[in-house]
């Protein structure tokens, strides 16, 4: 969790953010193999995913991770972050061009 914030405040304050993405990959690999991941992901969706990750990588990529932080916020009883990660994903879709169709399809598997 400290990797991913230190990363995300690199890129906040000092506006590098090829630092600060690097940072922030190096914290997503350990939250992959903590047993703790789907409490983990769902603390960090805003300063790793919609922050770091959609200004670093093609909105296309990071609009499929949404879903999958969804159902983790979901598992670790987290309602606050699963809602910041469906909300996420409308936008992320939206400014991507995706149909409201796919959209659509995402509301009603939530």
């Amino acid at each position: 969790v400290g990797l991913v914030t230190a990363g995300y405040s690199l890129f906040s304050f000092t506006h590098n953010l090829e630092l600060g993405y690097r940072i922030g990959k190096v914290g997503e690999s350990f939250i992959e193999e903590s047993p703790n991941r789907h409490a983990l992901r769902s603390r960090l969706i805003f300063e790793l995913d919609v922050t770091l990750k959609t200004v670093k990588e093609p909105v296309h990529s990071v609009v499929t991770l949404f879903h999958d932080r969804y159902d983790s916020a979901m598992l670790a009883g987290d309602v606050g972050g699963a809602m910041h990660s469906l909300l996420a994903y409308c936008i992320g879709a939206l400014h991507a061009g995706l149909e409201l169709v796919s959209l659509s399809k995402f509301f009603v598997a939530c």
